[in-house]
C-alpha cells in the first residue's frame, strides 16, 4: 500500500509531463504568434 500512495501521486511526475505536452509559450504572457503585449509593434 506504501509503493502506490506515491505512485498514484507523484507531484514530480506531473509537472515533467506537462511541461513538455503544454509549454509555456502558449500562456497569455509569451504568446508564440509573435505578438507581444509588451511590446506592441502595431503601433
Amino acid at each position: 500500500m506504501r509503493m502506490r500512495m506515491p505512485e498514484i501521486g507523484t507531484p514530480q511526475r506531473e509537472p515533467e509531463i506537462f511541461t513538455p505536452r503544454e509549454p509555456l509559450t502558449t500562456s497569455p504572457e509569451q504568446p508564440d504568434r509573435g505578438e507581444d503585449p509588451k511590446e506592441p509593434k502595431k503601433d
